[in-house]
Parts: C-alpha cells; structure tokens; sequence
C-alpha cells in the first residue's frame, strides 16, 4: 500500500495541526468597537416610530417626534421648552441661496448642448 500524506514542512503542518473547517485560526480575534454614548443615541434616535396625526397613522423617526414635541410644547408654553428650542435653532447652521454667475451659466450651458444629440443636415435628393 503507498501512503498518501500529504507532504510535512514549511506551510504544510500536520493535518491533525490545520484549522478545522468553519472554526477560526483565532477565536477571540480581535474585539468589536465599543459603541459610545453618541453611536447608541443616533441609532435610537434613527428608529421609527408611529404616531397618530391629525386621525392619520403616520411612520417618523423618533428624532423627527421629539423635534415635533420641543416645538409644540414651547408653543404650548411649557417653560423649560423654549430656552431649549431656542439653543437648538441658534445651533442650526443657516444654509446660504444657491447664486450662479457667469462662469456657472457657462459650464450648464456647455453641459446642455453635450447631451442634445448633433443634428443631421437635410440631404436633398
């Protein structure tokens, strides 16, 4: 009978040394990132909730309930609420309108005509 091993050396352990199929070389491996406070407050605040509006089930983040809330309770007079209402929109970062000028006009304007297909002239027969 020939002996089939496999060949023993550099790279080539012992097959009762190889890693098991589907076990890791390293089981612990490296550990998962520590979520912090910010990580697990953006994914709650992410969740969705339902909510009955106007007599209407409608879906929102609970991020979008509790902005809707701070509002209308500083609406409703609560006293703790617009102080806090009032340092979340000095927070806001103000966006600024969109003004093109020339050299804007230009690129669309050259973008435009690349994407209308050249005319072909009119052959009379």
């Amino acid at each position: 009978m020939t002996d089939k091993r496999k060949k023993v050396g550099y790279k080539s352990p012992p097959q009762e040394h190889q890693f098991k199929k589907g076990r890791s070389g390293n089981p612990k491996g490296r550990p998962r990132r520590s979520k912090n406070a910010n990580d697990i407050l953006d994914a709650e605040l992410g969740k969705t909730m339902t909510i009955i509006e106007q007599g209407v089930e409608v879906r929102i983040s609970k991020r979008e309930a509790f902005v809707a809330s701070l509002v209308n309770d500083a609406i409703r007079g609560v006293k703790a609420a617009r102080p806090l209402l009032l340092k979340v929109l000095a927070l806001q970062v103000p966006t600024e309108p969109f003004e093109a000028n020339p050299d804007d006009d230009a690129i669309l304007a050259a973008y435009l005509k690349s994407l209308k297909p050249e005319e072909e002239p009119d052959e009379d027969d």
